[in-house]
């Protein structure tokens, strides 16, 4: 969903900002990695969040996996877990997205 793209986007933006911060202290740029966290503070606000939603849709996938390995279920009982287990999910998503626009 477009929502899930956004989402991966947003968090792929924020890791890599993380990633150059770490990498210039790891170099001894230390100067750098304060002025660009500083110039950054709101987008690096976000990694918690966002690395939690990710968490919460890994745990939706791994039990979507489970219910189509299910031979206790009809395929009809599959496909509504699993369309509301997606549903459950893009709505996480969109409301991330929402929540980081608005800042």
């Amino acid at each position: 969903s477009q929502a899930m793209t956004d989402f991966y986007k947003m968090m792929e933006e924020v890791n890599e900002l993380h990633s150059t911060i770490n990498q210039y202290r790891k170099e001894g740029r230390y100067e750098e990695a304060t002025e660009l966290a500083a110039e950054n503070r709101s987008t690096l606000a976000k990694r918690q969040a966002l690395t939690s939603a990710q968490k919460q849709f890994r745990a939706l996938r791994n039990d979507m996996e489970l219910i189509r390995r299910s031979k206790e279920l009809t395929a009809d009982e599959k496909r509504t877990r699993i369309n509301n287990m997606l549903a459950r999910r893009n709505n996480l998503a969109a409301r991330m997205i929402r929540r980081f626009e608005e800042q």
